[in-house]
């Protein structure tokens, strides 16, 4: 348990906000069409289109489960794929991937791009979609708040986060949840893909109704993150919510806090549904940072240790390196997730020794060559 809450308060300590640029996800698509009679340029302009389709069709794949896919291929093709230039924002041809072939007596004209398509407007296709909405991948969520009860400071099994766990939930997202933590040991892969982390509080107010009635309104603010680099995807609407009882204060005061946390993702759902859909579907596809630390390394099997990981399955790219008497540290693009990628470098062999995880905590990988 106190590893987990570790790991998440590096992750507080490493929030930052930039202009996030992940609203698009590249793309190479080939695209096919028949040459007829001897118009090459016809040909070619059908075959870069065909291939704009297939890289739209490639993306909506990235957001959509398979089998819904599947199901639905001929709704996707009408709906979405048939406007592709709607959705690829900048395109351009692959060179020397252009090609005229023979086939049964037949000339094809084939052709590869390198096509950026925009994950917002093809999730704002897919929401016009009722079929295919409801089967959209979907992130898990951690929800984290600081709750102020008429005066009473809580930050687990919150009102507030309870309502706002219930509201994601009724949304088809996945929310993890720490139910008596004090009992046993939190694996530290339930760390989730996004974090929300909100502040709560609730304090009296004039009911207008007499003496007999007690009011509170509640106040709810959040941050969604991406837990693998700490960007903020953006900042939720405040939202204060009001509710009277004739019980006691404190019935009023947990309503409003409930109903505050309920209603602070509904107020602004497409905005939150796209945000966080397309931006971790573009890390899903071009993608996600890990971090890899050893320590009491020589150069030589730091060497071996990337060129290992670069043949690991999801690797992208290696972003960042160090190294400096014997610590070393890779900051790598995957498209695995951390505990996918430790389940793939734990137990391999570097020269005579044998890589071992000694600490994995989301994005936040450890290893030891022993």
């Amino acid at each position: 348990m106190r590893k987990l809450y570790a790991c998440m308060l590096v992750l507080f300590l490493c929030i930052y906000t930039p202009a996030y640029a992940g609203d698009e996800i590249s793309v190479i698509a080939e695209g096919f069409a028949a040459v007829q009679g001897d118009d090459l340029v016809k040909a070619e302009d059908e075959a870069l289109n065909d291939a704009k389709r297939n890289a739209v069709e490639a993306a909506v794949g990235v957001l959509v489960r398979s089998e819904t896919l599947g199901e639905d291929q001929q709704l996707v093709k009408d709906s979405i794929i048939s406007r592709s230039e709607g959705y690829v924002s900048s395109w351009s041809r692959i060179n020397g991937s252009r090609v005229v072939e023979n086939v049964e007596g037949s000339k094809l004209l084939r052709i590869k791009i390198n096509a950026k398509v925009s994950l917002i407007k093809v999730v704002d296709g897919i929401f016009a979609i009722p079929a295919l909405l409801d089967n959209l991948e979907r992130p898990r969520i951690r929800v984290m708040v600081r709750e102020d009860n008429l005066g009473n400071l809580s930050r687990a099994n919150t009102i507030s986060g309870d309502g706002l766990t219930r509201s994601l939930q009724d949304k088809g997202f996945e929310v993890i949840q720490i139910e008596n933590a004090g009992n046993y040991d939190i694996s530290p892969d339930a760390v989730p893909e996004i974090l929300i982390v909100g502040n709560a509080r609730s304090e009296k107010q004039d009911s207008g109704l007499g003496k007999d009635v007690m009011s509170c309104v509640a106040h709810f603010s959040a941050k969604i993150i991406l837990t693998s680099t700490g960007t903020v995807l953006y900042t939720a609407k405040p939202v204060d919510a009001s509710e009277a009882s004739l019980v006691s204060l404190a019935d009023a005061s947990s309503r409003a806090l409930s109903r505050a946390g309920e209603t602070l993702i509904s107020n602004d759902q497409a905005r939150f549904t796209r945000c966080i859909i397309a931006r971790w579907a573009d890390q899903v596809q071009n993608g996600r940072p890990l971090t890899i630390k050893c320590s009491g390394i020589t150069y030589d099997e730091f060497s071996a240790i990337k060129e290992l990981v670069k043949n690991t399955r999801g690797f992208v790219e290696i972003t960042k390196e160090s190294y400096k008497d014997g610590d070393a540290g890779l900051l790598v693009k995957s498209k695995l997730s951390g505990k996918e990628f430790r389940d793939k470098i734990a137990g391999r062999e570097v020269g005579k020794k044998t890589i071992i995880v000694t600490i994995g905590c989301g994005a936040q990988t450890e290893i030891a060559l022993r």
